[in-house]
């Protein structure tokens, strides 16, 4: 995530997500960012302008929360996108632990037990790259990757006895279904850790897709709570992999 996105609809998909998982769990959901600043990554990325899509804020659109709405309103000025000054001011603390050290590239490890330590007590961990698991035998930089989770920072989250959920982005150059069949395939290969087969999709542009690592004990109740989301909102969807 960056911060010069914040309040465009993936964003909105991802809170109202989070919000309602809090009230129908009664607890509060950690959310890691997995904060970027694009001026560690290059030119090319800063010169990005991929971050715009607001045209939802002006739809009435059924069963979406106008908290939020109104929130990120104010959010269209650029101006206006500081994550410390969201965080102090929204609503959504209520609801959300939220974790927004920028990623250290360097110390990438500390960064994330840093994480661990600031979510001890959520049941539920959410995790919000820019893009999503970092790809199979990867050659990116280490300045890249922080656009991506490592498949060993899921197996710590879960380890700790949570139930784990991450943003993944689609690829445009193949079908999602096979793209997440391959992310599961990922997941299993490299931490042994069985992806949930019920998965959020967000039918914005590009598509976006909540994956998750149950625990056992958990399932049932999830996935339950993942059929009432999806029920009566519209571009928000259950596919099963």
């Amino acid at each position: 995530m960056q911060e010069r996105y914040l309040g465009d609809v993936h964003d909105y998909h991802k809170f109202m997500f989070l919000k309602k998982l809090s009230l129908n769990f009664d607890c509060m959901v950690g959310c890691n960012w997995y904060l970027v600043n694009p001026n560690e990554i290059g030119e090319s990325e800063i010169k990005k302008n991929d971050g715009e899509k607001r045209n939802y804020l002006s739809k009435k659109l059924s069963g979406y929360d106008q908290n939020i709405i109104n929130e990120f309103l104010l959010l269209k000025k650029p101006k206006n996108r500081v994550l410390k000054s969201f965080i102090k001011k929204t609503h959504l603390k209520k609801y959300i632990k939220f974790y927004n050290d920028h990623i250290d590239y360097k110390h990438r490890r500390r960064w994330f037990e840093n994480s661990l330590y600031k979510m001890n007590q959520c049941k539920y961990v959410f995790l919000d790259p820019d893009n999503g698991l970092l790809p199979e035998n990867s050659k990116l930089s280490e300045k890249r990757k922080m656009k991506y989770i490592f498949p060993n920072e899921l197996k710590q989250i879960y380890n700790k006895n949570k139930n784990v959920i991450f943003c993944q982005f689609q690829s445009f150059n193949i079908h999602h279904r096979d793209m997440l069949k391959i992310k599961k395939k990922i997941i299993k290969e490299e931490t042994g850790l069985t992806v949930n087969k019920s998965v959020i999709r967000n039918r914005v542009s590009p598509n976006t897709f909540f994956i998750s690592i149950v625990q056992k004990e958990n399932e049932e109740c999830f996935n339950k709570f993942l059929h009432l989301f999806s029920k009566n909102l519209e571009n928000v969807e259950i596919i099963d992999i």
